[in-house]
């Protein structure tokens, strides 16, 4: 993808990244790839392991991210271009995981995190196809991403 990115730390075994986000103002960002043990992913193949790709702003209080806040901060294609870009990172070290994501919503809120990250699949879907295989879960379950329909999570596979 031939987007801005911001510079990441990689700390621990490749599976967390922070950064800062400069917009109207600085704002840690953290990206953290944790293993998920799941039987809904039983279908995958043998040896293939999945993990969770959280992201938001970094919490000086826990060490964590806040995954809920809304940063505001005028510069989300750059973030998330950033947070694509681990990606490929992360799969140097993990080559046969695979890569879930999905967006944090509150009680009774629309799923616009989900929808804004579906757009950036949407957008780049050509060049994502060179390197990974995607899918998204609908109500019918699992399924080969489609451009333009509307899915509740994201599975990304590294293509050999």
């Amino acid at each position: 993808m031939n987007v801005e990115k911001y510079t990441t730390k990689n700390t621990v075994h490749s599976l967390v990244y922070t950064f800062e986000s400069v917009g109207m103002r600085v704002i840690k960002k953290m990206i953290i790839y944790s293993k998920i043990d799941n039987p809904e992913f039983a279908e995958l193949p043998s040896g293939t392991e999945v993990y969770n790709l959280g992201f938001g702003d970094y919490d000086e209080e826990t060490g964590g991210i806040d995954d809920e806040i809304e940063s505001k901060n005028g510069d989300t294609q750059k973030v998330l271009a950033t947070v694509a870009n681990t990606a490929n990172e992360f799969w140097e070290e993990y080559p046969n995981a695979s890569i879930f994501f999905r967006g944090s919503q509150l009680p009774d809120e629309k799923p616009r995190r989900t929808r804004l990250y579906q757009m950036g699949l949407n957008r780049y879907m050509n060049e994502i196809n060179k390197v990974a295989y995607v899918f998204g879960y609908s109500n019918n379950g699992w399924e080969i991403f489609t451009i333009n329909k509307n899915y509740h999570a994201f599975l990304i596979l590294r293509k050999d």
